[in-house]
This record gives C-alpha cells, structure tokens and sequence, in this order.
C-alpha cells in the first residue's frame, strides 16, 4: 500500500493546502497529514487540525495528526539538523 505524508503549518487552512493533500490522495492510498504548530501562532494548531480533520472526514486513509512543538525547524535552508529532526517525527 503506497503512503504519502504531508507536512505542513496549515496557518490559515487554504485551497492550496487542499490542493497538496488532494495530490498526496491521487498517489497513495494511506495519506498522513502532520500539522506542525507552535504555541505563539495566533490560530491554535488544534483547531487547524480539526478543520483539515474533519475537512476529510470522509476520505478513507487520511489521517490528520498534530504536531505541537516550539522549537521545530521551519525551513531546510541554513537549519542544522532540520532533516534528521523531521525524519524522526515522520
């Protein structure tokens, strides 16, 4: 069974979040969606969960999980050990 994982912050939730999960469902049939969250953006990771969550809610094999972490690496480019450290959340 191919697998597709998605990460994203998802801040605000948009067409083209939709767009990325809607391409990762054309490729696998398990797709996990990680939404990354920090506890000083202005809209709770929870609810960007939830809306994503329940936004395919009736998709089998998606699966939308949360990630709450305030120190996760944002960006690969001059961030030492971004990989290794999203390699071991994945």
């Amino acid at each position: 069974m191919p697998r597709c994982i998605v990460v994203m912050t998802a801040l605000l939730p948009t067409i083209g979040h939709k767009f990325l999960i809607d391409f990762a469902i054309d490729l696998a049939s398990d797709v996990h969606v990680i939404v990354s969250s920090r506890a000083r953006e202005p809209i709770p990771g929870s609810i960007r969960q939830r809306a994503i969550a329940n936004e395919y809610r009736n998709v089998p094999g998606v699966i939308v999980h949360l990630h709450e972490d305030n120190v996760a690496p944002q960006n690969p480019d001059g961030t030492p050990g971004f990989w290794d450290y999203w390699t071991g959340i994945v």
